[in-house]
């Protein structure tokens, strides 16, 4: 008797599921709709900071170094593909491993390995894009985040 494995696309190939990984996100992919616009899955969403960084706004969100400092964004679980969707005219960010701390208060200040896209050389004096700010400051409110954030 023959039978079918689940998962079997019945051409002679397994399907696995794609792995996922945590990605720290601080500027406007913070935001679960746009990365679900963007055809990205955006799975088991958390608060999240990275200690000893802030965010610095310009043209875009950048994170920067900074002792003492904090930095807010979400943790999302995502895959290799979909990160390769998000940041594929992007060459000039590349990934960072970070421990990102979570800071819900059913999880307790749990450090998680996550990555985060950071800007290769960041333009830190570059003009502020009045509209990106706008939509970065009323997201940071709409999740919750500090004021210094």
């Amino acid at each position: 008797m023959i039978t079918e494995s689940a998962g079997c696309d019945c051409a002679g190939s397994m399907k696995t599921p794609e792995h996922t990984f945590d990605v720290f996100f601080y500027g406007l992919n913070m935001d679960a709709d746009l990365l679900t616009s963007k055809g990205v899955v955006p799975r088991d969403p958390r608060v999240a900071l990275i200690e000893d960084h802030v965010v610095i706004l310009g043209a875009k969100a950048m994170l920067q170094r900074s002792h003492g400092g904090r930095a807010y964004g979400m943790l999302f679980r995502l895959t290799h593909r979909e990160m390769g969707t998000l940041y594929a005219d992007l060459h000039d960010y590349s990934p960072e491993p970070f421990t990102a701390i979570l800071v819900n208060a059913d999880e307790g200040a749990r450090p998680v390995a996550a990555i985060s896209m950071v800007h290769r050389d960041p333009p830190v004096d570059s003009n502020h894009d009045p509209a990106y700010c706008a939509r970065w400051k009323d997201l940071v409110r709409q999740l919750g985040f500090p004021e210094s954030a």
